[in-house]
Order: structure tokens, then sequence, then C-alpha cells
């Protein structure tokens, strides 16, 4: 799977979690985290690696802006 692939495919997992936190009523970053061990079970996935820094800069703001 090609970077772009999967930094978008990450992506939109995201936007999805975070619009079902929503309708669910559970906190966005619970969701994600299920959300993301859920993606771990796709064989096509487990051989992806991304650097730390990639995650950090794309996927960490959106998981740790919870409400109060």
């Amino acid at each position: 799977m090609l970077g772009l692939e999967l930094v978008v495919l990450l992506g939109l997992a995201t936007l999805l979690g975070d619009v079902l936190s929503k309708h669910v009523r559970i906190t966005p970053p619970v969701v994600l985290l299920v959300a993301g061990v859920l993606l771990g079970f796709i064989p096509a996935l487990r051989e992806v690696h991304l650097r730390p820094d990639v995650v950090l800069l794309l996927f960490l703001p959106c998981c740790s802006t919870g409400r109060a």
C-alpha cells in the first residue's frame, strides 16, 4: 500500500470515528482506539509501518481534542 493511500485511509477512519463518537455519545479517543484495534485485524494493514513523526503530526491532534 502506498504512503498516500495509507494516510488517506487512516484520515478517513479518524473522521468516521469522530462522527461515530458524537452519535454514540462516547468520547472520541475511546472510539478512535477501538477503531485502531479493529483496523489492526485487516491483513493488508498488518505490514504497514508509519514513522512516528507522521503519526504525531497528522493523527494525534485529532485524537487529543476531547471536550472537558
